[in-house]
């Protein structure tokens, strides 16, 4: 239904916020949404969209791709079927075909499933794909650094949001972004 689609979307300005540097970005999408156009000009993601006419088209951009993130979209049915090392973004709630309590999926043994968490958030989630990221080479910056600091305290993580600010700000002293923290 467009209420569940709804829910399950993520804003692409949310998710470039989260993208470590070091990493070539793709969208694989063929159609954005409105209100991700705008950010989609300035996200450091290259845009296909004319290039994708067709699902083959999409398959083979899949194909050279190092691993795919996606929300449940058939791009990640798609990649998970060809093999790709592929990361779903799942609703808390998510359809049937991805059980429940589960990290891996019996149809596509290369898919990795993040849920969102009973707080219904996509922020612990677009952490975690951020620390994955990082963990294969990404170069996390202060921005995606400071966003993980917030997105812990909007959960309660106070304690880990106080440890990764206190570092954010040792490492960063004179980066006007990270140093409004001092002020809270």
């Amino acid at each position: 239904s467009e209420k569940k689609g709804y829910n399950r979307n993520i804003a692409l300005h949310d998710l470039a916020m989260n993208l470590p540097d070091g990493i070539e970005y793709f969208s694989l999408q063929k159609e954005v949404r409105e209100g991700d156009e705008s950010a989609l000009k300035t996200a450091p993601i290259r845009d296909f969209r004319r290039e994708l006419t067709d699902f083959s088209e999409t398959a083979a951009l899949t194909e050279l791709m190092d691993i795919v993130i996606s929300i449940d979209t058939s791009v990640a049915h798609l990649a998970g079927a060809m093999g790709k090392p592929t990361w779903v973004l799942l609703l808390y709630m998510a359809d049937w075909r991805w059980f429940l309590d589960r990290e891996d999926s019996p149809w596509y043994p290369t898919a990795t499933l993040l849920r969102q968490d009973a707080s219904r958030q996509w922020d612990p989630v677009l952490n975690a794909v951020s620390e994955k990221l990082t963990a294969l080479g990404g170069k996390p910056n202060a921005r995606v650094r400071l966003h993980c600091v917030l997105a812990h305290q909007r959960i309660g993580e106070f304690e880990k949001a106080f440890a990764l600010g206190k570092n954010l700000l040792a490492d960063n002293p004179k980066d006007r972004k990270s140093t409004r923290l001092n002020s809270s």
